[in-house]
């Protein structure tokens, strides 16, 4: 990524007023937040400080009892640091913890990365709000400027769920199918979750469970889960509890918090 093109990105964006001038040396959360990506998902540069060390001071700045949004913002995307190991270790316990300490009324996009289930219920994601379409715009701007998968999955993860943008079920499937197809077990994992709750495309078990499996086969909590749900309920294969109490432990030993619920019920 070129640090001077996003430098005037971002300049023409806050003269427009869809973001907040670039303070070097202010510490609130909502410019640490866009600090952040001026080098995501490549890394540091001599031109900004890191994506995780702008975002980490954003988590870290969190105030018991009070919902800042822009700081939820920094430590959901801190989350996908780790979950990629972008200038930090990769670690996908820690990462689960981050996507879960992100949640707040106003930013509920965190609890997306745990499993098929949470997709039920969770109409109340869609928002306009003045943040909402903020951190869509900085998701949709780093598309523009990096080829990274990962922005394209968070725009699709907006226009599913109609966050700061016009919800479009069928625009995000299909960005999470082309994503899906490149390999990315995240992307995999959020398009078993549409097959499997039929959010965006019709409902379609078998075809849920390719996917989920492809995610698993990687390593990935969340496809593991996926899977550890087809199995409880034997949606598009038989119903096996010992089988799907295998997934849902594989899925919790790396901080899946929805496996561990499930893999307690199991136990119970």
């Amino acid at each position: 990524m070129d640090p001077s093109g996003i430098d005037i990105v971002i300049t023409r964006a806050s003269e427009a007023g869809k973001l907040p001038p670039q303070n070097p040396s202010a510490g609130d959360s909502e410019v640490l937040f866009h600090q952040g990506w001026a080098n995501f998902p490549d890394g540091p540069s001599h031109h900004h400080p890191s994506s995780s060390e702008c975002w980490n001071k954003a988590h870290a700045s969190r105030k018991t009892g009070v919902q800042d949004v822009y700081a939820s913002f920094s430590t959901f995307m801190l989350g996908w640091c780790y979950l990629q190991g972008i200038g930090v270790a990769r670690d996908e316990k820690q990462a689960c913890i981050l996507f879960q300490e992100s949640i707040v009324d106003a930013f509920q996009l965190g609890k997306m990365v745990f499993g098929p289930e949470n997709n039920k219920g969770y109409y109340h994601l869609e928002s306009d709000s003045h943040a909402a379409t903020v951190f869509f715009d900085r998701c949709k701007l780093a598309t523009s400027i990096s080829p990274s998968w990962i922005c394209k999955h968070l725009v699709a993860l907006c226009h599913l769920y109609g966050y700061g943008v016009a919800r479009s079920e069928e625009t995000a499937v299909q960005v999470l199918m082309d994503l899906a197809h490149e390999g990315h077990d995240v992307s995999q994992t959020e398009l078993a979750k549409c097959l499997y709750t039929g959010y965006g495309v019709s409902k379609y078990y078998t075809r849920s469970i390719y996917w989920f499996q492809k995610a698993a086969d990687m390593g990935y909590q969340g496809g593991q889960f996926g899977l550890g749900i087809s199995f409880y309920y034997g949606k598009g294969n038989d119903r096996n509890y010992k089988k799907a109490a295998n997934f849902f432990e594989r899925s919790a030993l790396q901080g899946n918090s929805a496996a561990q619920f499930c893999l307690g019920i199991c136990y119970n």
